[in-house]
């Protein structure tokens, strides 16, 4: 009886959560792309508007700096990711067990953050 309970409790969350992601992001993502397919006073004008954007020279250009940035980017993140790495697990330097809860806080500190507004109290309230 139970796991009936919570099967159905499950399947109204999913319903609810689908919902939520469907008003607030893919309708108004399905409004922009149909007004992609008009001009200012909200006539249609096809694919000018796209035939516009994609023939701007600057564009271009910004396409060639973000990737780029995110190449010089990735590089350096990896460089600097493997020498951490290879540090904690190959070599016996001092306060290891120090840095290895250091490369960890990343990704306990969302939940730990919680955690600690709710036992003390100080969840951050809108003004």
């Amino acid at each position: 009886m139970r796991a009936d309970r919570d099967g159905l409790l499950l399947v109204v969350l999913l319903v609810a959560y689908s919902l939520f992601f469907l008003l607030t992001v893919l309708v108004p993502l399905g409004l922009i792309l149909l007004r992609s397919f008009q001009d200012r006073s909200g006539n249609f004008v096809g694919l000018l508007n796209w035939q516009k954007y994609f023939s701007s020279a600057s564009l271009v250009s910004s396409f060639g700096h973000s990737f780029l940035v995110a190449a010089v980017t990735t590089v350096i993140v990896l460089m600097l990711g493997f020498a951490y790495a290879y540090a904690l697990c190959r070599t016996r330097m001092p306060w290891r067990p120090f840095f290895k809860i250091m490369a960890m806080a990343p990704l306990l500190m969302p939940g730990l953050l919680k955690a600690i507004a709710r036992s003390t109290g100080s969840a951050i309230r809108a003004p």
